[in-house]
């Protein structure tokens, strides 16, 4: 049994009157659904792939522009600087127009953890995390960005253009592109043709891995 949307009909018995199978059609309609969830969110997995190579591709940053990126001497330099962003056009336009503001903590945590961000709240660590990049890190998690993904990393790389300097801004995403990070998201879905093409291919090429 085929599941689907109504507005999705006239694809189902279009495909279907090409004699395609109804796993395949579901397969499809499957993929379908899921590239306009990447398109919308700029999310190409569920899980924080991206998580690794994002923190790698900005270890490697920050050592690059460790004297371009401002360090914060206590918890008031750090409300000043957020106040700052906060107050900008670019931030509320990164907030779609429904500017948040987040509250901000210096905490202690253990290991190499610099910041971390839930919900509206933005905790910096006392030890390694008192810096512009890492607050501009998290407020892009504030701004809608949860996961490191293709829409967290744009949002960062308009936060660092905007905050420490366009130069600063085109190395990181220098840095993230040799991690083999993805900066955008193909929009428009493939065709049912162009899609099959892949389809059978990577089915050829999984029978003969299996052979």
């Amino acid at each position: 049994m085929l599941i689907y949307s109504s507005n999705q009909k006239n694809l189902v018995e279009a495909l279907k009157k090409d004699h395609w199978h109804n796993d395949l059609i579901q397969k499809y309609l499957n993929y379908t659904q899921s590239k306009q969830r990447v398109i919308k969110t700029g999310r190409t997995a569920w899980n924080d792939s991206g998580k690794s190579k994002t923190y790698k591709a900005e270890w490697k940053f920050q050592a690059k522009f460790k004297y371009d990126i401002v360090d914060f001497d206590n918890a008031k330099e750090a409300q000043k600087y957020m106040k700052r962003i906060l107050k900008s056009k670019l931030w509320a336009e990164l907030c779609g127009g429904d500017a948040k503001i987040p509250d901000l903590e210096i905490v202690g945590f253990r290991g190499r953890t610099a910041g971390r961000a839930y919900g509206y709240k933005i905790q910096l660590c006392a030890m390694n995390g008192m810096d512009a990049y890492t607050l501009l890190h998290e407020m892009a998690h504030c701004a809608g960005h949860m996961h490191h993904d293709v829409s967290f990393r744009q949002c960062i790389l308009r936060l660092t253009s905007r905050f420490i300097g366009v130069e600063a801004a085109k190395f990181l995403k220098k840095c993230f592109k040799e991690q083999g990070l993805k900066m955008t998201v193909r929009q428009g879905l493939k065709s049912p043709e162009e899609w099959l093409v892949g389809y059978q291919r990577l089915a050829a090429a999984r029978e003969k891995i299996a052979a």
